[in-house]
């Protein structure tokens, strides 16, 4: 924040300007928006984006919007409804925002949103079912191999088996297994 108190202005014939003595204060230094996420941890939900304006801006020029690039977002931010002070995110992508103050500077800002995976962990079982005859004197032994990926990008979490007896009944009791190992 700063004040012009002196200055001197002269005409080629010599005359001194006497207006505008004390200017009025001149504001310096950068305004910001700040996008702020509801959540930065792995979520399987939305994410929602609170945005804040500085002051200085108007609100019927405070727009934001959400694209899976940042190109996209700043067209939808073009297209928002003013004033916008919150986007929902559903899927990885960027919030762009944008507002003008009184003297037509534009203000931007964007935030890239990456902790969504909404893509289900898959599993697979080599081999998966069968038929297996039981010998005449013990037990048969029955092997698959557990394979589990996740392509979201939070990673795998956890990884459990049971055997069951029944396909209607969900079992109550797991064993924690390594990924690609072979079971019996």
């Amino acid at each position: 924040l700063g004040d012009v108190y002196k200055r001197q202005v002269y005409d080629n014939a010599g005359n001194r300007a006497t207006t505008g003595k004390v200017s009025a204060g001149f504001v310096v230094g950068a305004k910001t928006i700040i996008i702020t996420p509801n959540t930065t941890a792995w979520t399987n939900q939305n994410v929602t984006a609170t945005i804040a304006y500085p002051d200085v801006t108007t609100s019927s020029t405070r727009k934001a919007g959400y694209g899976t690039t940042l190109a996209n977002a700043q067209t939808a931010s073009t297209s928002a409804t003013a004033p916008t002070t919150s986007v929902t995110v559903s899927a990885n992508g960027y919030v762009f925002a944008t507002a003008t103050d009184s003297a037509g500077n534009v203000v931007t800002s964007s935030k890239q949103i990456t902790n969504i995976d909404k893509t289900l962990p898959t599993v697979t079982l080599s081999p998966n079912g069968g038929s297996y005859a039981k010998p005449t004197s013990g037990n048969a032994t029955i092997k698959t191999k557990i394979t589990a990926s996740d392509t979201g990008g939070s990673g795998l979490k956890t990884l459990e088996y049971a055997w069951s007896t029944s396909n209607t009944t969900e079992p109550t009791t797991y064993t924690t297994f390594t990924n690609g190992a072979t079971v019996s």
